[in-house]
């Protein structure tokens, strides 16, 4: 069963699903080309592109598909030359088990960005691509929601547009609605101009993420706070990120401006930026959670108790980005002292060591450090009932 319409035009963005497609359609006893790909991608599905982004594409495609098969033959007469891919084929059944569509059904039966209605007919489709003869009804148990979102289409036409504008590395414009006590969306006449990086989903939320390059029409206040964020993060060489809901974008249009290269402004960072290149991976190691914000290299004093261990440290971090060692000073069982060192967003540091106060104590950025003795204050000081709390500003 076809995931895509045939003979029709299809986004670049679709490549990948396309691809898999005409590879699978092709079979191992008749393995297909890259020249052979890319001719059906423009017959097909309408897709021009070129041999560079094929290739780009399958190597994209061969690393995360695990059944995907192909040969390698060098590139001339030389037989030290490198090597090219091709004779690609998939190996094994191109149908779901039940266990791989439960998965699927799960992610849209839980998913608060698709209304009921639609998770229901999702459902029935994914039900119809089981591989076994008597069909499972995996989504029998989806209940009425009323907080799924009315803006099921915006969200979509909004990912298409900016997986558009990403791939041509332009930029966007768009306003964003906030939302009011009333409980509706709110659109300001503020508009932002951003040069896009990527699209994350967090907490079930879709984000884009994105170096914001103008604000017009903005409040002062917005404009203030901007310009003190950013300055903030070019003290200290890094680039200020702003992440965006994507089912709060509205009136989004692609700009004709390129976005430019990504580690401007000149002499500042951005993790996962490569020059004209953007890895969402490398970027989500020091932002789990995808907030706005810019990188800093945080150290923290850590005291486990039987509400917060080392391991929930370690899994909210990720392994990989984490340096621990015991505190010299360490407290007898059954507390457990550490210190840890992290390169990690700003915000995400403050809102970790925030809910677990019991547990953190940050030790750098010394900027840090005072902004949380601040807010620690304040609330100290609304708890026990002051009538002019401590005043504190962050970013």
């Amino acid at each position: 069963m076809s995931l895509v319409t045939k003979h029709t035009s299809l986004p670049k963005s679709m490549m990948n699903v396309c691809i898999l497609e005409i590879i699978a359609d092709a079979g191992e006893h008749s393995p297909i080309t890259q020249d052979r790909i890319r001719q059906q991608l423009e017959t097909v599905y309408g897709i021009k592109a070129d041999r560079k982004t094929v290739h780009r594409h399958l190597e994209d495609i061969a690393e995360s598909v695990k059944g995907l098969r192909y040969a390698e033959r060098p590139r001339g007469a030389d037989a030290e030359a490198p090597t090219v891919m091709t004779d690609f084929w998939l190996e094994g059944s191109d149908e779901f088990d039940e266990a791989e569509l439960r998965a699927l059904v799960y992610t849209v039966a839980f998913a608060k960005h698709i209304p009921t209605s639609c998770k229901k007919d999702l459902v029935r489709k994914l039900e119809a691509l089981s591989a076994s003869r008597t069909k499972v009804k995996l989504g029998s148990f989806i209940a009425e929601d009323s907080n799924t979102t009315d803006d099921y289409n915006q969200l979509f036409w909004n990912l298409e547009l900016l997986s558009s504008a990403i791939e041509q590395k332009r930029k966007v414009s768009f306003k964003y609605a906030r939302m009011g006590a009333d409980k509706k969306a709110h659109l300001p006449d503020c508009r932002f101009t951003v040069s896009p990086l990527g699209i994350g989903v967090r907490d079930d939320d879709f984000q884009l993420v994105a170096v914001l390059n103008e604000m017009e029409s903005a409040t002062p206040h917005e404009a203030i706070g901007h310009f003190r964020a950013t300055c903030k993060a070019a003290e200290a060489g890094e680039t200020f990120v702003r992440t965006f809901r994507i089912d709060r974008i509205w009136e989004a249009e692609i700009t004709g401006e390129s976005r430019g290269r990504l580690n401007m402004p000149k002499g500042t960072h951005l993790k996962g930026a490569h020059g004209g290149s953007f890895d969402l991976q490398e970027h989500l190691k020091e932002n789990p959670t995808l907030q706005s914000g810019y990188s800093v290299q945080a150290r923290f004093r850590f005291t486990e108790d039987e509400t917060c261990g080392i391991s929930d440290v370690v899994d909210f971090f990720s392994r990989a980005n984490v340096e621990i060692e015991v505190d010299p000073y360490d407290a007898s069982p059954p507390l457990r002292r550490y210190r840890i060192s992290v390169r990690t967003n700003r915000t995400v540091m403050r809102d970790f060591a925030l809910k677990h106060t019991a547990n953190v104590e940050v030790l750098e950025p010394a900027s840090l450090r005072e902004e949380l003795a601040s807010l620690y204050r304040l609330a100290l000081e609304r708890l026990n009932g002051s009538r002019q709390p401590t005043q504190t500003r962050s970013l």
